[in-house]
């Protein structure tokens, strides 16, 4: 049983190196940018579990570039022009999974976001979003994001938070 010493903050503006070495330790590709939002969870001083938002930008080629600007924040319901919010990785220690973290990690992220948001995952995972808004969108549309396309036809399931 882990530690009840836990707390989930958000980061922004900082440096993700922390971050960073926590998603390598578990052999998982996953990068934060300055431009991302990330939440993260501590037990005491370690890192057990992290979620981040990025945005997507539209271009002649689909959804695909990513913001670099701290100045776009997550509330872009009032300007669809700012691009596509993507959930793109939300990670728990093994050692420390059903303790209610990622829960934790998915309400500061939701909360800081009033803008539509996109995500993948297996299907067994769905259940996890759901509480949170979150609905299985049967294919991608126009304003889904390259990435979650082809996870999508890997055979990820979509879900989306109006």
């Amino acid at each position: 049983m882990p530690n009840t010493n836990i707390k989930s903050n958000l980061l922004m503006g900082t440096t993700f190196k922390p971050v960073n070495r926590f998603y390598r330790s578990f052999k998982l590709n996953v990068s934060c940018h300055q431009s991302d939002l990330v939440a993260v969870s501590y037990n005491g001083d370690k890192i057990i579990g992290a979620g981040l938002i990025r945005c997507y930008l539209p271009t002649n080629k689909g959804i695909n570039i990513k913001i670099r600007s701290e100045a776009q924040s997550c509330q872009s319901n009032d300007h669809p022009e700012l691009g596509q919010f993507v959930l793109r990785s939300l990670f728990v220690d093994p050692e420390h999974r059903h303790y209610g973290i990622a829960k934790q990690i998915l309400t500061l992220l939701c909360n800081k976001s009033d803008a539509r948001l996109l995500l993948s995952c297996p299907n067994e995972l769905t259940s996890l979003y759901q509480p949170f808004g979150f609905r299985v969108q049967s294919a991608p549309d126009n304003k889904t994001p390259n990435v979650l396309i082809k996870e999508h036809k890997k055979g990820l399931t979509l879900m989306c938070r109006p």
